[in-house]
Formats: C-alpha cells, sequence, structure tokens
C-alpha cells in the first residue's frame, strides 16, 4: 500500500503545486476581469481536492510531502493572459493525465476509488473550464 500512497502523493504534489495554483497565490500583475474572477473560482475548487487527498494520506499514516513549485513558473508573472489561459490549460492537461493514472493504478491495487472520481471528476472540469475560458477570449469575449 506505500506504493500507491506514494502515487498519490505524487498527484497531491502535481496538484498542489499546479500552475493553477501558482497564479492563484501570485496574481498581482492585471486588473480585476471576469476571467480572473473565474480562475479565482477555479483555484478555490482545486483547493479542496488537495485538501481530500492530503486527508486520505494522513489517515494513511502516510508521511505528507507537498512538493514545491517549478522553478520556471517564476517567469511568468508579466504575461498576457492569452499567453496565461494556455499555459494553465497545458498544466491542467497534465494534472488530469496524473490523475486518470493514478486512479487505473488504485483500481488494480487500492481501494481510494471514490476519492480519486472525485479528483479526477474535479480536475476535468477545471481543465474544461480553462478551454471555455480560452475558446471564449479567441472569438473576442475578452474582459
Amino acid at each position: 500500500m506505500s506504493e500507491l500512497n506514494d502515487q498519490l502523493n505524487g498527484l497531491l504534489i502535481d496538484i498542489g503545486r499546479s500552475f493553477l495554483q501558482y497564479v492563484g497565490e501570485c496574481w498581482p500583475w492585471t486588473v480585476q476581469s471576469a476571467e480572473r474572477k473565474a480562475i479565482a473560482e477555479l483555484v478555490l475548487r482545486q483547493s479542496e481536492d488537495i485538501a481530500r487527498l492530503a486527508n486520505a494520506l494522513d489517515a494513511a499514516g502516510h508521511a505528507i510531502d507537498f512538493g514545491t513549485y517549478p522553478t520556471e513558473y517564476t517567469d511568468k508573472h508579466f504575461v498576457a493572459l492569452d499567453f496565461l489561459v494556455n499555459l494553465l490549460e497545458e498544466n491542467q492537461r497534465d494534472v488530469v493525465a496524473e490523475a486518470e493514472a493514478v486512479k487505473l493504478s488504485f483500481s488494480r491495487n487500492g481501494d481510494q476509488s471514490g476519492l480519486l472520481n472525485s479528483t479526477l471528476e474535479t480536475e476535468t472540469g477545471i481543465l474544461q473550464s480553462l478551454e471555455g475560458i480560452a475558446k471564449q477570449r479567441a472569438v473576442g469575449g475578452r474582459g
């Protein structure tokens, strides 16, 4: 079970140190907008997954590693919102892929299916929301 908890902790790190979480903590460089508000709501939704994963690891007695943000995120402070949304979308695709992989591992070897189904559903919903924001901006719905 330790290997599975290690995978669960890896997913916690991927979600907890996602670009979306970074943006949620470091967004001083743009005016308030509908997109910023929507992204802030996505950050909060994702934070709930982080808490659920950490609670599951804690309940299993597993030492929790929250990881650190990748250094390359620090180069992304002064970018256009269109560029930012594309980066968020790209990173979120990676998060969803990791959630799918961990879910598959657990479906074969463990019983965290409820937690992982919920996490995958939330993370996929976040990706769809980011895709919607990007699409809206592409058709001229900026602001």
